[in-house]
């Protein structure tokens, strides 16, 4: 996982402005703060993917470095989880579409 690691500043800097945008949208929706749809419909759901691309290397960061505890990004979890649930709900071919992702994905 060097590639996104804190020796690559590039790519560092990158993730981690999404990493804490998306730590904040789940944040604010799990505390009700605004409504998933509402953050769906302004485009979030395209952190669907963003999450699959990233959650072993946000898992695994969890599990190695005790310095970031066990709640590591937990609201870009919780975010993902929330937007997935309301695009299968609005276009049930999703599901289809993501495990077609998953299979060809490579990290």
């Amino acid at each position: 996982m060097d590639k996104y690691g804190y020796n690559n500043t590039e790519m560092f800097g990158h993730w981690t402005s999404w990493f804490f945008t998306a730590e904040t949208l789940g944040y604010m929706i799990k505390n009700k703060i605004v409504r998933a749809e509402t953050v769906y419909d302004l485009g979030a759901w395209g952190l669907i993917r963003v999450w699959e691309k990233y959650s072993g290397f946000i898992l695994s960061r969890r599990e190695a470095e005790a310095a970031w505890g066990k709640d590591y990004f937990i609201g870009f979890e919780y975010l993902a989880k929330e937007m997935l649930k309301i695009k299968t709900r609005r276009d049930a071919s999703f599901q289809d579409k993501l495990e077609a992702y998953r299979r060809t994905w490579k990290p």
